[in-house]
């Protein structure tokens, strides 16, 4: 079974299980957990990583460097063949995707295996547009990458569009602390509830 097999519970519990381990040990256990508790694949078409706003200045911020570091890393294993940016210039006049490319190339990623879709302007858009690249690029399977709070709304959005996916939660980011992680991961369900109330599907 893969990730999104699995109910919000079972969700709930591998990313605290994951915020215990990496809080205790000091590891990032998120890959091992995938692989092991929910039986995850090895190589995948691609990735995709869910945007966030860069800094004011056009630097990468650390959430954002998070989400990208962890395609990298699954680049530099052979777990993918391609990594799909997604992120418009929605909080500031940055584009999020092009933020993540130039981190990504500067990594040692070629600049031939990332493809950048610069529309979206949230989690709905992120999986949309990415869907339509997908079969654009001819690739059938991916990771939706995010960190660890948001797996349960890019999931969500995910599923909606028939992705074939696996979740992969990123590392937490620098300078977070574990507190607003937890909050993190309180508020996102709520706030999610509260929209779905509002009518968005």
């Amino acid at each position: 079974m893969k990730l999104e097999d699995y109910d919000n519970s079972s969700v709930f519990f591998y990313m605290n299980t994951k915020i215990f381990l990496e809080n205790t040990l000091h590891v990032d256990y998120s890959r091992y957990l995938m692989y092991n508790f929910f039986g995850g694949n090895g190589m995948l078409d691609c990735a995709i990583v869910c945007g966030y706003p860069a800094n004011d200045n056009g630097t990468i911020s650390y959430i954002l460097q998070s989400r990208i570091d962890k395609a990298v890393e699954l680049y530099k294993q052979q777990c993918i063949g391609y990594i799909i940016v997604s992120g418009g210039a929605v909080h500031n006049q940055y584009c999020e995707a092009e933020v993540m490319k130039e981190y990504a190339v500067k990594n040692g990623v070629p600049e031939e295996k990332i493809i950048v879709e610069a529309q979206a302007k949230s989690t709905y858009h992120n999986m949309m547009y990415a869907n339509e690249l997908m079969k654009q690029y001819h690739l059938k399977t991916c990771y939706v990458i995010t960190n660890s709070w948001h797996v349960i709304k890019a999931r969500y959005y995910a599923k909606k569009f028939h992705l074939n996916f696996q979740m992969m939660a990123c590392s937490k980011p620098q300078h977070m602390s574990y507190f607003k992680v937890i909050c993190l991961h309180i508020y996102m369900p709520l706030q999610m509830l509260k929209m779905r109330l509002k009518g968005y599907k």
